[in-house]
C-alpha cells in the first residue's frame, strides 16, 4: 500500500514538472511574439534644433521638429503603402525658412545624411519627400528612392555619402514645409538578423544670385 502511495506521489510531482514546463514555455512563447510584433513596425526620432544661415540680406533658418529619423526591423512594404505612413513616428516634420531682404536670392538644399550605426544597405531603403508652402496641402519633391550617396562633396557644404533630397533657388522671403518618409524597399529579403538605417536632415545654403528687376 504505501509502494503504490509514493508510486502515485511520484506520478503526480512528474505530471506538475511537466505542466511548469509547459506554462514556462507557452509564456517564452508569446513574449516572443509579442517582441517580434513590435520589433516589425519600429520607428523613431528625436531632436529639437534650429539652424541659421545669414549671408548678408538673406537669412535662412532651418528648423528640425527632430532631426532624425530611424527604421528598425521594419517589414518590407510597397512604395504605394510607404507614401501613406502617417503615424507620428513614421513621418519627420520639418521647416525650411528663408528671408531676403534686398535683391538677393539663396540656393538651398535638404540632404539626407546616413547614420554611421546604419547595418542596412543603401538599396533596402526607400525615401520619400514631400513639401509645402502652407503646411496643409503637399507635392511631392523626391518619389520613392533608394538612398543614394553624393561621391564627393558638393559646393553647398553636403559631404560625401549625404543624398540630396531637394534642391532649389528661393527669390522671395519663403517658408517651406516638409514631409520626409522612409521604409524598406519590398524587394529586400528579410534574413531575421534585426538591422536599422537612421537618417539625420541637413540643410545647406548660399548666396544666389542678383535678382536685377
Amino acid at each position: 500500500m504505501e509502494k503504490e502511495n509514493k508510486k502515485k506521489e511520484k506520478e503526480q510531482n512528474q505530471n506538475k514538472n511537466i505542466l511548469i514546463m509547459i506554462i514556462v514555455f507557452v509564456i517564452a512563447l508569446v513574449l516572443l511574439v509579442v517582441g517580434l510584433s513590435y520589433a516589425v513596425f519600429t520607428y523613431s526620432k528625436n531632436g529639437d534644433v534650429v539652424n541659421k544661415l545669414s549671408t548678408g540680406t538673406v537669412t535662412m533658418t532651418y528648423t528640425e521638429g527632430n532631426n532624425k529619423i530611424s527604421i528598425t526591423d521594419a517589414m518590407p512594404i510597397e512604395d504605394a503603402v510607404g507614401k501613406r505612413l502617417a503615424d507620428t513616428n513614421q513621418v519627420f516634420d520639418f521647416t525650411l525658412d528663408i528671408t531676403i531682404n534686398g535683391k538677393m536670392a539663396i540656393d538651398y538644399e535638404i540632404t539626407g545624411e546616413k547614420d554611421p550605426s546604419s547595418t542596412l544597405n543603401n538599396n533596402a531603403v526607400r525615401l520619400y519627400l514631400e513639401r509645402s508652402t502652407d503646411g496643409t496641402s503637399y507635392t511631392s519633391v523626391l518619389e520613392p528612392t533608394n538612398y543614394q550617396e553624393l561621391a564627393a562633396d558638393d559646393t553647398f557644404g553636403a559631404k560625401k555619402g549625404e543624398m540630396i533630397l531637394d534642391t532649389g533657388t528661393v527669390q522671395t522671403t519663403t517658408k517651406y514645409y516638409y514631409k520626409l518618409r522612409m521604409w524598406i524597399d519590398k524587394n529586400y529579403e528579410v534574413d531575421g538578423t534585426s538591422r536599422n538605417f537612421t537618417v539625420r536632415v541637413n540643410a545647406y545654403g548660399k548666396d544666389g544670385t542678383y535678382i536685377n528687376n
